[in-house]
Order: structure tokens, then C-alpha cells, then sequence
């Protein structure tokens, strides 16, 4: 199918404007990633708007009889949502690799009422 030409609009020279070098600060070395932080943070770093709960926990950093404990829950790994009962918490590898608390058909943050910063403990099933 041919480009829709009336789609198309050539660029507004107007609102291209050159850097402002008075906004670029120095990076903060502190906050960079360096050899001495560790590869995993036992925390719980992202909520999405349906209750998920991303930790800092690389997947493969876990071995096969480990899984995460959140506030006394310790929770089942399972690959998908339908492993689990509805409403079930549970933990699985999210699309980037990372540890994910989540419940099936449910809002795992409501339900363990937690939010970003939480602690997470790698415990022994």
C-alpha cells in the first residue's frame, strides 16, 4: 500500500532548539553501576497497574528448590497465571528475567498490601 502523503509532515525547524548545556550535570559515579553492588536486590522495585510485583532478583540467580517469602507467604513458582488457583499468589520469571510476585485474577500488592521497597527473602522450599 503507497505512503499516505497527507500523513506526512515535514519537520517544524521551529521547534528544534540546540541543547542547553546549562541543564547537563556530571554523572553521580556513586549511582552507576560498579563491581562492588550486588547483581541482585532483594526488594520488590516496580509495581504495575495491575498489582505485579517486580523484585530486583534475577530468575536464574535462583537455584531449582528456591523461591521468594514476602511478608510470611512463601510463595509457589509457577510458569504461567493458569498453573496457579484463581486468586493464588505466586512467583514467576517475567519477560525480562527478573523474579515477579503476582496472583492469578488478582492484585498481589493489595492482597500482601505492600508497595515498592519491600523486602523479599530467597528461602528454601
Amino acid at each position: 500500500r503507497p505512503l499516505d502523503m497527507d500523513c506526512v509532515r515535514p519537520l517544524d525547524m521551529d521547534c528544534v532548539r540546540p541543547l542547553d548545556m546549562d541543564c547537563v550535570r556530571p554523572l553521580d559515579m556513586d549511582c552507576v553501576r560498579q563491581a562492588s553492588f550486588d547483581d541482585d536486590v532483594a526488594q520488590v522495585i516496580y509495581a504495575d497497574g495491575f498489582g505485579n510485583l517486580v523484585t530486583g532478583i534475577r530468575w536464574k540467580s535462583l537455584a531449582e528448590d528456591e523461591t521468594i517469602e514476602i511478608k510470611g507467604h512463601i510463595l509457589p513458582r509457577a510458569r504461567t497465571f493458569c498453573d496457579v488457583d484463581l486468586g493464588a499468589l505466586f512467583v514467576y520469571e517475567n519477560a525480562v528475567g527478573l523474579a515477579e510476585i503476582s496472583a492469578n485474577c488478582a492484585n498481589a500488592q493489595k492482597k500482601l498490601d505492600i508497595g515498592l521497597g519491600a523486602h523479599v527473602i530467597i528461602t528454601k522450599v
